[in-house]
């Protein structure tokens, strides 16, 4: 199993590092650097992007609610631009925003977070709108985001600090023997009384 060897300036747990290390591994070289980093922030403080920019000359085209740009699943495919990595962080609609971006831009690796509160396979109830409370409803739990990687034909390889999950697509990765990836369940944040869940 790959162990980071350090941090990088940006990420929270160095999911900047991690990202280069698979980039290499499948070869990511033979298609365009750029990574869409749909809630970056201020593209500076806990950027999953920012190390592959600065270091590795990626084209990182990043939105965030906070500057004005939500995405939702209606707008998460009019970008003309085709990218090789997708880092997903809004606390909220990731696994619909996903479904649709997934089968059309087939992105090389995807970097989402997951929900570790509860270890069954849900998502919360698409909500254009959604604004995530500080408590347990957001995002997708990890059994969600296997479940949602199968679909689109992608495979999760790692996971980071039980909050982050990468996607591979399959077929980068054929032949190679993957070992099963875990995750410890954590109570991060005060418990949702929402019952409004979808069911994965």
């Amino acid at each position: 199993m790959y162990e980071l060897k350090g941090k990088d300036l940006y990420s929270q747990n160095g999911e900047g590092l991690l990202l280069e290390y698979v980039w290499d591994k499948v070869n990511g070289d033979f298609i365009e650097r750029v990574i869409f980093d749909i809630g970056c922030g201020d593209r500076f403080i806990l950027s999953n992007s920012r190390h592959l920019r600065n270091s590795f000359d990626f084209t990182v085209l990043g939105w965030d609610k906070e500057n004005g740009q939500t995405v939702t699943a209606e707008n998460c495919t009019k970008s003309v631009s085709m990218p090789g990595i997708i880092s997903i962080d809004i606390d909220g609609n990731d696994y619909w925003i996903l479904d649709k971006q997934l089968p059309y831009y087939r992105p090389l690796i995807v970097i989402a977070e997951f929900n570790a509160m509860y270890t069954d396979s849900r998502t919360i109830k698409y909500n254009p709108d959604h604004v995530w409370q500080g408590d347990s409803y957001y995002g997708f739990t990890f059994e969600a985001g296997k479940k949602l990687a199968e679909k689109h034909g992608y495979k999760v390889i790692f996971q980071i600090a039980d909050m982050n999950m990468i996607m591979v697509r399959a077929d980068l990765i054929e032949g190679l023997t993957i070992p099963e990836v875990t995750y410890k369940q954590n109570d991060y944040f005060k418990l949702s009384d929402r019952t409004d869940w979808v069911w994965i």
